[in-house]
């Protein structure tokens, strides 16, 4: 039994030796040789991506992150203890409270920077703006002075006729109003180095010089030409044409050296929206709208059926529909052949797509009536929508199929995965630690080891995600670890400041991405050359052949023009058009002649004399009175001014029989809207006068919308019989009786000062109270040919009234007014706004 007893004491104090021998906790770490993976990774925090430098890294199936490095970003800060073996993770006394500290910090961090960015923002657009956009700041002087079509061909020869290297001869010419022609011409020696470019760059060219048109002379510029190689002959390389409603923007083709320019495949979309306006505005009871976008191979077609007239369009049959469809089908091969268009008819105020179908060769094809939801987003552009993440790029192409004997072609939706992020295998020498996790003080139960990696302590991400209250999502494949806020963990004000800065982060990425290009824009302005003087003719002889050279040929119309002094600085400038050119000649706008006399003078005073004024004639040497143009011109207060009695602006007709035309509109107008309409006319030179008898009160009882539609339904009926003849129209009570309203009808437009008069009545007897806001309403017509819708308010801006206006309510009552004048009028309307005092109203 002693025995027994001394051995126990012995095991007992030898066990203590041991233990007492045992390093503590903290120092039982030892190098180990592991297999590791790494992969290219993102770390988000919900959406919110933090910015870390460090890739995580796998070990034995489980990911590892560095705990220092993702501290300053989940909100916690770490320390290690090897002395005792800790790993201690503080979060201010609770996880809760060191978020919402952090989350504040952060936004506001990121909204000082949003303000930043926002200022820098402000200046860059006020400095773009002292200049035109892709106009440099050395033409200021310069581009004041382009008032002509010669001044705006003077500076772009001036401003781009040497690309990179290669001087470039340009003309510009109008071929109708707002609408140029373009022709580049580089010698023969240049063309194989010139098709050697960049395309990009090239594009980059031509649309500078049409940016500087839209900026510098015509906001409404639409575009097409050619650039060609001369040596012998004229050899076209390329040719393009402008998008039509997207500004600045071209469609270019490169001919093949085998492949002939051919002027009459050139496609217009401007030309096919006036003729489906003209022929299809109106078709059986429902009004349509047309917009027509397109380049050299296809187009794009939106119709916008009017809301007024929307039930009656869906109440028409399949069979109408089908009808209307291949209407336009036959339309637009007339105008547009061998042109693949895709159309959409969209409800205007929902935008919702009511059908889709393809047009060629006079056939409908891919017709689908009320598709699904994802054709809402539809757009017929070739184009790409990217998703903002690596993961998935969308993007939208046509499928073309055979099916019942027809091809079919529509867009389809595809979904390309991008490849998993490449993960790189190794073997390191790495420090296990076997520490352990406590969080504010309180032990966290690890299961698993830890490591150090160079500096890092690297812990499980799932481990950490648990001892922070949060979830954690990783997707190897996409290359993300997501960490998501617990919401039953988190109080809901730290949720809110996560979410606003997500907003704020992604307002700080537009910031950035549009300072960026306006830094990008400033730059290429301020290396603009500056414009070299244009050379002068010395003598009256060389300016009348440099006029008739360069200007004789007007809009296809061969003319003789002779230059002559008076005395001093004043010119007499004689224009004689061949009587075979009459006809064509006297359909060309007022516009665009004024136009013409007006660049010949602006020449005269680049090349010639800079203070020259002119006077003059253009008239033809028929022999006919009524086959003698006759537009004189001559210089008034600084400007020429011009007298078009003996042109019409529409083109002569030798054969209009006012009896037919009378016999038409008797026959198929005769009532309207219950009210009775009679019809008489004279012939006026090349016009019509219109007399038309009907009741003066029951006429001025329709509506503003009812006597807007009875003069279209006129206009369409008169252009069935004789299209594009000018009308002035008068409606009276009787024969005898003075007019108590006039109209008149030119090139597809209707003008009425007394439509005008009848809407502003009825806007000042309806519409003249908001919220308690009386208005005066005032209706007229600018300079321009658009009307402004005035208000006057009976108020002074400084009311209470005015100061408490509910602004977004005010704003859509005040376009809901002039979307009604605009329908009425057929007109672009422009709204002011003026208080009592006469002061400009701003909201």
């Amino acid at each position: 039994m002693k025995k027994i007893s001394s051995f126990l004491v012995f095991c007992l104090s030898f066990l203590l030796l041991i233990t007492a021998l045992v390093p503590a906790h903290g120092f039982n770490s030892y190098p180990r040789q592991v297999q590791l993976e790494t992969m290219t990774m993102e770390i988000y925090l919900d959406d919110w991506q933090i910015p870390t430098s460090i890739e995580p890294v796998l070990m034995e199936g489980q990911w590892y992150l560095p705990v220092n490095e993702l501290a300053p970003f989940m909100g916690f800060t770490s320390s290690y203890d090897s002395s005792e073996g800790w790993l201690e993770i503080t979060t201010g006394g609770s996880v809760q409270e060191a978020g919402i500290s952090y989350w504040a910090a952060e936004l506001a961090r990121a909204s000082y920077e949003a303000e930043s960015l926002q200022a820098q923002q402000d200046s860059l657009k006020n400095r773009l703006e002292e200049e035109p956009q892709q106009v440099s700041r050395h033409v200021r002087e310069y581009r004041d002075d382009i008032e002509t079509r010669h001044d705006m061909e003077v500076f772009l020869q001036d401003y781009f006729g040497v690309f990179q290297g290669m001087p470039v001869d340009i003309r510009l010419r109008e071929r109708d109003d707002s609408e140029f022609r373009l022709t580049l011409e580089i010698s023969d020696y240049d063309r194989s180095r010139f098709e050697r470019m960049n395309r990009r760059s090239l594009i980059s060219w031509l649309e500078e010089m049409y940016d500087a048109i839209l900026v510098l002379y015509d906001e409404e510029a639409q575009l097409e030409g050619t650039l060609a190689s001369v040596n012998d002959e004229r050899e076209s390389i390329l040719r393009f044409r402008s998008l039509y409603g997207v500004p600045g923007r071209l469609s270019v083709h490169m001919l093949n050296r085998d492949e002939d320019e051919d002027e009459d495949t050139l496609f217009s979309p401007s030309s096919l929206q006036r003729l489906l306006l003209r022929e299809l505005g109106d078709y059986n009871g429902v009004r349509f709208t047309y917009r027509v976008q397109g380049d050299y191979d296809n187009a794009d077609l939106l119709i916008y059926p009017d809301r007024q007239d929307l039930s009656r369009y869906n109440d028409w049959s399949l069979a109408q529909r089908r009808e209307y469809l291949m209407e336009l089908a036959e339309l637009t091969e007339k105008e547009a052949p061998d042109i693949y268009i895709y159309g959409r008819l969209v409800e205007e105020d929902s935008g919702r797509v009511r059908e889709i179908f393809a047009l060629e060769n006079g056939g409908l094809y891919g017709w689908e009536r009320d598709p699904s939801d994802w054709f809402d987003r539809y757009e017929m552009d070739r184009w790409r929508d990217d998703f903002d993440n690596d993961r998935y790029q969308q993007y939208w192409e046509r499928d073309r199929w055979w099916q019942d004997g027809d091809w079919y072609e529509t867009a389809a939706r595809r979904e390309v995965e991008d490849p998993a992020p490449e993960r790189i295998s190794f073997r390191e020498q790495v420090q296990m630690m076997p520490l352990l996790l406590t969080v504010d003080g309180v032990p966290f139960n690890s299961q698993e080891k830890m490591f150090r990696r160079n500096p890092e302590i690297y812990v499980p991400a799932g481990e950490l995600a648990d001892a922070l209250y949060l979830m954690l999502r990783v997707q190897e494949d996409a290359g993300q670890m997501v960490f998501g806020m617990n919401p039953a963990a988190y109080p809901s004000e730290q949720l809110t400041m996560v979410h606003q800065l997500r907003s704020k982060e992604s307002e700080l990425e537009t910031l950035r991405r549009e300072v960026s290009s306006l830094l990008k824009e400033v730059e290429e302005m301020e290396q603009r050359p500056i414009i070299r003087p244009y050379e002068r003719i010395t003598s009256i002889g060389e300016m009348e052949r440099y006029l008739e050279n360069r200007y004789g040929n007007f809009m296809g119309v061969y003319t003789e023009v002779y230059l002559s002094r008076l005395r001093d600085q004043r010119y007499r400038l004689r224009v004689w058009v061949a009587d075979e050119d009459f006809d064509e000649f006297d359909g060309i706008s007022q516009r665009s002649i004024e136009r013409w006399i007006a660049d010949m003078q602006a020449a005269i005073r680049e090349m010639y004399d800079e203070k020259a004024e002119v006077e003059g004639s253009i008239r033809s040497d028929g022999e006919e009175e009524d086959d003698r143009v006759m537009i004189s011109f001559r210089q008034r207060g600084g400007r020429l001014d011009f007298d078009f009695d003996e042109h019409s602006g529409a083109g002569h007709r030798r054969d209009l029989d006012l009896e037919k035309l009378l016999r038409e509109l008797r026959r198929n107008i005769r009532r309207f809207a219950g009210r009775s309409f009679t019809y008489e006319g004279d012939l006026m030179r090349r016009d019509v006068e219109l007399r038309i008898v009907t009741s003066e009160s029951r006429f001025m009882d329709l509506s503003p919308e009812d006597q807007s539609d009875y003069l279209h339904e006129l206009m369409d009926e008169i252009y069935a019989v004789y299209p594009g003849i000018t009308v002035d129209g008068l409606i009276q009570h009787s024969s005898q009786a003075s007019p108590f309203f006039r109209f008149s009808i030119e090139n597809g437009n209707i003008f009425s000062e007394d439509l005008m008069q009848s809407l502003e009545d009825d806007l000042n007897r309806y519409e003249r109270d908001f919220d308690g806001l009386r208005f005066e309403f005032a209706i007229n017509r600018q300079h321009d040919g658009d009307i402004r819708l005035r208000l006057d308010g009976g108020f002074t801006r400084d009311s209470d009234a005015w100061q408490n206006v509910d602004a977004a309510a005010f704003n859509q009552w005040l376009e809901d007014l002039k979307d009604r004048a605009e329908d009425v009028l057929m007109l672009n309307v422009t709204t002011q706004l003026r208080d009592s005092n006469g002061r400009r109203l701003e909201l």
